[in-house]
């Protein structure tokens, strides 16, 4: 008798120990799927943010050369050196010097 109420208490605690490690489970993978889901939002964030800085090089690289053209844009992109760029809201110094007389101050 005492032996069946052991092996009762034993098989309790057994599926109590399943539901735990089930709900445990379970939890993890709900951690690994919005894990998942972040890093694709990551991934496609960095791959829109790569895009945009490309087309901003190219869009800089092509921008012409005239002052007047340029002096009706109040936000200049350039590209310096390896694939740097600077947002300014005035004309590069050269820029300036050329059209205005002035040097002009770069961010």
């Amino acid at each position: 008798m005492h032996a069946t109420i052991e092996l009762e208490s034993l098989k309790v605690e057994a599926k109590e120990e399943m539901r735990k490690h089930k709900e445990d489970v379970e939890h993890l993978t709900n951690m690994l799927k919005v894990a998942s889901q972040e890093r694709d939002e990551a991934k496609s964030q960095l791959q829109k943010l790569l895009n945009n800085l490309v087309l901003s090089e190219l869009m800089a690289a092509s921008l012409p050369i005239h002052p007047q053209e340029q002096s009706e844009n109040p936000l200049v992109v350039s590209v310096i050196g390896n694939s740097s760029i600077i947002e300014s809201n005035s004309l590069p110094e050269t820029y300036n010097h050329q059209s205005h007389g002035s040097g002009g101050s770069l961010l």
